[in-house]
């Protein structure tokens, strides 16, 4: 290849060697238009001061090496120049030791970047009530909003839609700091009719379960909203989190919800269904090769309306299922036949890091912004936090302790 380069250079540039003539011919060309009026104007009119940079411009290109030729002259063009640049940079490198500086191999690493990937990352925000240090899978269910698109943390494209759960969160209280304010003994709870704190926190773990909000749900259900208000200004409960993330993802890696097989990414459509869990059973009804996915026991818990989902064939990966079938049917065939959580951790171990929907703002026109579901709590990196509002909440919540 470099020998091809040095001939291409021997052939192709000799028009370039003519650049010092030129140069040197142009300059005598404008001198000569130039009036005589002073010393400046006789010292440009010397056409021995063009020819000599001229003779300067050409010696310096002739007695360059062939590649390096090839190399300042494509260096104008994107793409091709580099990869000159580079060829020129290692036989410079391999033929003469005296050029192997720091600086020099910086210059050439300069010119390896538009070869290098670009680290490709998902720009997201989370709205919270909550002052978060790191997003955690753990904490699944203990925020605002159902999981309605699978087991996972979500994120959204549009601050303005992650906004309005850190807003619905400042209206909310968990079990752990309404615990806080049974104990306050200034009779914030009391004044509102409820005369035993502790005994309404059991009360209402035993109707809506241990799930982090049952106190806040027995409000809702015993006092007004106005009343509820009243409770959270007396605790200052008014502060949230709008927070800016990178996610370590791209489209590429993410199930499509709405979308049929056909338009899912290359990817998704090679996984094997067996690697995620998903069975085919043959249909006894008719002759031919038809297979069905059968959603199992928990399909009742998913709001779909059918049982099975009839295919054609036995197909072995995603992408051979038919385009009847959606990114949601994927994830709920999974899900009703295990839960929501063993769902999203074999797609994850099946190299599917996440999920991606149209939100609310952009569903009826099918584009627009997207919301994220992710499976790997890894994979996401806090930038900062938009509104690090001071959290009066939690402020007034440690004052009574």
């Amino acid at each position: 290849m470099a020998r091809n380069m040095e001939t291409g250079g021997q052939r192709i540039f000799p028009t370039f060697q003519q650049i010092g003539d030129n140069l040197s011919n142009t300059g005598t060309s404008i001198v000569n238009s130039l009036p005589n009026k002073n010393e400046l104007t006789k010292a440009l009119r010397d056409p021995e001061f063009y020819s000599d940079v001229g003779s300067r411009a050409k010696n310096m290109f002739t007695s360059m090496h062939p590649m390096d030729q090839v190399a300042l002259t494509t260096a104008p063009f994107p793409i091709l120049g580099d990869v000159t640049g580079l060829a020129a940079d290692a036989r410079m490198f391999s033929q003469e030791p005296e050029s192997r500086t720091p600086l020099n191999f910086g210059l050439s690493a300069l010119g390896a970047l538009p070869f290098i990937p670009a680290a490709s990352t998902i720009k997201a925000f989370h709205g919270t009530p909550h002052k978060i240090d790191k997003f955690s899978m753990d904490n699944i269910g203990t925020g605002e909003g159902a999981q309605a698109y699978g087991h996972g943390l979500y994120f959204a494209d549009s601050p303005d839609v992650a906004g309005q759960y850190k807003k619905l969160g400042q209206r909310s209280i968990n079990d752990d700091q309404f615990k806080i304010l049974a104990d306050d003994t200034s009779g914030i709870l009391q004044r509102v009719g409820i005369e035993n704190p502790r005994g309404f926190l059991e009360e209402s773990k035993r109707v809506y379960g241990d799930s982090g909000d049952a106190a806040y749900r027995g409000l809702q259900d015993r006092l007004t909203p106005k009343q509820i208000d009243e409770v959270f200004d007396a605790a200052n409960i008014e502060a949230g989190n709008l927070y800016n993330v990178n996610l370590d993802v791209e489209p590429e890696d993410l199930l499509d919800w709405d979308a049929s097989i056909r338009w899912q990414p290359e990817s998704i459509k090679n996984i094997k269904l067996e690697d995620i869990g998903i069975s085919l059973k043959r249909n006894p009804r008719v002759e031919n090769e038809q297979y069905e996915l059968v959603f199992g026991k928990g399909v009742s818990d998913l709001n779909i309306s059918r049982n099975s989902i009839s295919v054609k064939g036995m197909p072995e990966k995603i992408g051979d299922l038919g385009n009847h079938v959606t990114g949601k049917h994927i994830y709920n065939l999974i899900a009703s036949n295990s839960n929501a959580a063993t769902a999203s951790k074999k797609l994850n171990k099946a190299s599917i890091s996440g999920i991606q929907y149209y939100d609310g703002m952009s569903r009826g026109a099918g584009e627009g912004t997207r919301n994220y579901v992710m499976f790997d709590d890894n994979l996401i990196d806090i930038v900062d936090p938009i509104d690090d509002i001071v959290n009066k909440h939690n402020a007034a919540l440690d004052s009574v302790k």
